[in-house]
């Protein structure tokens, strides 16, 4: 892989397509088994407890957003020999394996909430993507500084800003949709 080297100059800015942005997305299932609704609910409680998800979720999206960079001061200015956006998201969601045949009302109840579940997780999965995409744009069109201690900071105060505005996202959409659950069967 090519090292990126960049001399800023006070007039210059990055380029969009100087600041990569690495991103991974993966997908986890936890497995309910239950076949009647009664213990269908009571499972995915429990589950989600195991799985460390937060009581009010059946299903969860998490991330880890970070801007890695590497700086270099010269007499000259301030040398970015590289800068990338990382984003690794990890969505989970439960997957059904009933050990009897449900009936046809719980099976079709089942993909009603699966199917809202997962349209909820893509949901701040697209605030996720879309948040690393804004940040990265934002470090591209950074003004050049002369010092490097400068850059670093505005590297940060951009990184920061991003993860309060995806995290107030995340909470606003959760609070629109309550977790989800806003409009859709649950057990």
């Amino acid at each position: 892989m090519p090292l990126l080297i960049l001399l800023l100059a006070a007039s210059d800015a990055f380029c969009a397509q100087d600041v990569p942005m690495d991103t991974q997305i993966s997908y986890r299932v936890y497995p309910v088994f239950a076949h009647r609704t009664d213990a269908l609910g009571a499972e995915l409680k429990a589950a989600t407890r195991a799985q460390g998800i937060a009581q009010h979720a059946a299903g969860s999206t998490t991330a880890s957003l970070d801007v890695e960079r590497f700086l270099q001061q010269q007499a000259h200015g301030c040398v970015v020999e590289s800068l990338r956006v990382r984003l690794r998201v990890e969505v989970l969601l439960p997957e059904w394996r009933p050990l009897r045949a449900p009936s046809r009302t719980l099976r079709k109840r089942w993909e009603a909430v699966a199917q809202t579940l997962a349209a909820h997780e893509q949901g701040h999965l697209d605030y996720t993507l879309e948040a690393a995409q804004a940040l990265r744009t934002e470090l591209a069109e950074m003004s050049a500084m002369s010092s490097c201690e400068a850059t670093d900071h505005a590297i940060d105060r951009r990184f920061r800003r991003a993860l309060m505005r995806l995290n107030s996202q995340n909470v606003l959409f959760d609070i629109r949709t309550n977790h989800g659950r806003r409009g859709a069967p649950t057990f």
